[in-house]
């Protein structure tokens, strides 16, 4: 057994339903109207948000948390969208944004649950 900081966990974990929130409202105002820059901008920072929550709980988990389940590719492809937006933001474009946003606050929620069900299996909480 390892020492995992759960307390920091789910202070990252209660974060994910206002980054879910900000998603649907981003997502419901790009549907009402034209979208503008500020709207891309904001798209970029709730996809980056959720990547880094992904990489913080990861590494909070160490090696410990090794995702075989149907999140596993969904997360990949999500991470993986990291470089592009912290270090190639004048390149990114707008249509990867916009099918990553509607599948975020669901894929956010699978993930929130898988941790903590690791947690509850692995450290018997």
């Amino acid at each position: 057994m390892y020492y995992v900081n759960q307390e920091q966990i789910n202070n990252v974990l209660a974060f994910i339903p206002t980054l879910s929130e900000a998603c649907d409202e981003l997502i419901q105002r790009t549907n009402a109207e034209q979208s503008g820059l500020i709207e891309y901008f904001a798209q970029e920072r709730i996809i980056h948000v959720a990547i880094e929550t992904v990489t913080d709980i990861g590494s909070l988990l160490i090696d410990g948390f090794i995702m075989r389940d149907t999140i596993y590719m969904p997360l990949k492809d999500l991470v993986s969208m990291r470089k592009s937006l912290v270090q190639q933001y004048m390149n990114v474009e707008r249509i990867q944004l916009d099918a990553h946003l509607q599948k975020l606050p669901e894929l956010m929620s699978m993930f929130s649950d898988s941790v903590q069900s690791f947690l509850r299996r692995e450290l018997a909480l």
